[in-house]
């Protein structure tokens, strides 16, 4: 399976594992950065890595499995896959980890965006309110 998506999606996995753990810059450059400093504060890759410490043999041999079908999959393609050249990077060999790192991005894409709209519809609210407190006090004046 990890053979398959690789050749697949390898690029779009890289950028998905990147993404939870901060590590965007490492393929965009500085233009990456503000992104990488607000992931970084959840600690996604270090969750990651106690995950896949604490698994048991069976569920932690299935994700080695399939990381090695990744890096085989990726090995297999003859050429880095074309984001690579255009970006001028190499692609990064999968780990176990990075498989925990998805759902990870996964919820930061579900998620963390919806955080920074309702913090900012808080701040609209409380805006709002703040100036009907004071439209309501000067009508009865």
């Amino acid at each position: 399976l990890g053979l398959a998506h690789a050749q697949d999606r390898y690029f779009q996995m890289d950028l998905s594992r990147r993404l939870a753990a901060g590590e965007i810059a490492e393929l965009f450059g500085p233009v990456a950065l503000p992104h990488d400093r607000r992931a970084r504060v959840f600690g996604f890759r270090r969750v990651a890595r106690e995950v896949v410490a604490s698994l048991g043999d069976a569920e932690r041999a299935v994700l080695e499995a399939y990381s090695r079908g990744v890096n085989a999959g990726l090995a297999g393609l003859g050429s880095r896959p074309w984001e690579y050249w255009a970006l001028r990077v190499r692609p990064a060999a999968w780990l176990p980890e990075d498989s925990i790192l998805v759902a990870h991005a996964m919820w930061w894409q579900l998620q963390y965006g919806g955080f920074e709209i309702e913090a900012a519809q808080r701040a609209i609210e409380a805006q709002l309110s703040a100036l009907a407190a004071g439209a309501s006090g000067s009508d009865v004046d």
